[in-house]
């Protein structure tokens, strides 16, 4: 599954339209999606949705509508939620996109984050189950050849230990690269069966804030650029990435723009490398493909459904055929993957280059290969001292015909590292 989270397409109901969700849908499968989960703290959907995701041939993951905190387990509650999830499932459950019911959004894991629940975790526990367990039992009555998956992230059935970051079944949300400021590198250290959350904010786009933030406004700390960022500290998160990576930019336009860069090499590197490790993980949804309202956020699209770098990207990493470069964190070799996401066997010719910053490239490789069906394999493999400093991977693959299929680039260090040198052109501009 390739894909992302989605969220309701606006914070004023009113303004969801069938023509707005249909641009957010078809940008989805424009990307290559063919997976969007439901968020259980959004809502359920029009019929219009379900209806554009038959036609589109997007899957749905379905959260039922709890999340992220303890709910009741008493006669009355339960009796009103029996009511709601069974007309829900007759309304739905003859569309051909459903692809999975799921009990709810990280309300296991929430019995960790208040001082109630932590006090009493065995009692709450057992509220949990009776809520959850009456929610797969309507599923088995009202959709039996369904699956219904109890959490999400869940390791199993009845297995209420940490979803977030035991990476040995079922599904994982790793948030530890945007929550933790680990960095990049880190998705690398994870192997998860189906990673169904992860995410790394940036800035909306320079024309968005140009709606909301005047002039004078648009500094980062600002009032309202800090009032346009819902997740505590995110503005600093994303500007001390930034510093890793990349030299900082010189005004605030660049720093929009590059926020966006760095988004989408966050995800890039995620989902590359485990979609490289199939058939262990056979799922990436990233957080988020869409925004509610104009701000600083997870999302690959923005308000109003322009794409973000990161759309571009994913355009790109969910390739179904695709080559990606994973570095061994044994041997330092740089190991290139390709990926066949078909039902055919693949064919592909690649073509390796090694480039300088400063102009100039080398070929490393050059070979035909295939690829099985729904399979990943090693293609070719560069060794630790076989690039020099100023240098990175560039390859291209091709199928039997010749035609273009995709490609990609990988840099061995931080961007920053590297001496951009400026074109003659570029400098003739200087002069004048």
């Amino acid at each position: 599954m390739m894909g992302a989270n989605w969220i309701p397409a606006d914070a004023i109901p009113s303004r969801i339209t069938p023509a707005v969700v249909r641009d957010l849908l078809e940008s989805a499968k424009a990307a290559n999606m063919n997976m969007l989960r439901i968020w259980g703290g959004g809502q359920y959907e029009p019929d219009y949705f379900y209806e554009l995701c038959d036609e589109l041939g997007i899957l749905i993951w379905h959260d039922f509508m709890f999340a992220c905190m303890s709910y009741p387990s008493d006669r009355e509650f339960l009796d009103d939620v029996r009511v709601e999830i069974t007309q829900q499932l007759r309304r739905l459950s003859h569309h051909a996109c459903i692809a999975l019911w799921c009990g709810d959004n990280e309300v296991i894991g929430s019995l960790g984050w208040y001082p109630e629940t932590m006090a009493a975790p065995e009692r709450y526990v057992a509220n949990y189950d009776r809520l959850n367990s009456m929610l797969g039992r309507i599923v088995e009555d009202e959709d039996p050849a369904r699956r219904f998956w109890p959490s999400s992230p869940s390791m199993g059935y009845l297995d209420f230990s940490d979803g977030w970051h035991a990476d040995t079944r079922g599904d994982t949300h790793y948030w530890d690269v945007w929550h933790s400021a680990k960095p990049f590198e880190a998705y690398r250290t994870v192997n998860p069966r189906f990673a169904s959350e992860f995410g790394f904010q940036s800035f909306t786009s320079m024309n968005v804030i140009e709606t909301f933030a005047e002039p004078k406004d648009r500094n980062p700390s600002s009032p309202v650029m800090e009032n346009h960022q819902r997740n505590e500290g995110g503005n600093a998160r994303i500007l001390e990435t930034m510093t890793r990576y990349f030299r900082f930019p010189s005004n605030f336009d660049q720093m929009v723009f590059l926020s966006q860069i760095q988004q989408g090499l966050a995800i890039k590197t995620a989902i590359e490398y485990w979609r490289s490790t199939k058939p262990r993980c056979m799922g990436t949804l990233y957080w988020q493909i869409n925004d509610i309202w104009p701000v600083a956020s997870w999302a690959s699209l923005d308000y109003g459904g322009q794409w973000k770098l990161l759309h571009y990207m994913a355009k790109r990493f969910y390739l179904p055929i695709s080559v990606v470069a994973v570095p061994d964190p044994e041997t330092g070799d740089i190991v290139l993957r390709g990926i066949n996401d078909t039902a055919d066997k693949a064919g592909v010719l690649l073509d390796l280059l090694a480039v300088k910053i400063s102009g100039g490239e080398r070929v490393l490789h050059t070979g035909q290969t295939s690829i099985g069906v729904n399979a990943a394999k090693d293609l070719y493999a560069v060794a630790k001292g076989d690039l020099a400093a100023d240098e990175f991977l560039f390859f291209g693959w091709r199928d039997a015909d010749g035609n273009l299929l995709g490609e990609n680039d990988f840099f061995p260090t931080a961007y920053k590292n590297y001496e951009a040198t400026p074109t003659q052109d570029q400098g003739e501009m200087v002069k004048q």
